[in-house]
């Protein structure tokens, strides 16, 4: 089984970062969206924030991918 990672802030998620995550997830049997903090950066979106912006994003086709 191949997985793929993809790790970022995400703040906020654009249509850029959902581009990359169309074009790699199919090249893999289950992909993670990894958000993570960056200590040198104040976010302007909560986590819980993020997440629901990653959702909307990737909700209805990429069935394999979990975000964390």
């Amino acid at each position: 089984m191949k997985i793929g990672v993809y790790t970022g802030m995400f703040d906020p998620f654009t249509w850029g970062h959902a581009h990359v995550v169309e074009q790699c997830a199919g090249m893999f049997d289950q992909f993670h969206i990894v958000i993570g903090p960056n200590p040198n950066k104040t976010p302007l979106f909560t986590m819980s924030e993020r997440v629901e912006m990653i959702n909307a994003a990737v909700n209805g086709g990429l069935t394999d991918t979990k975000i964390k």
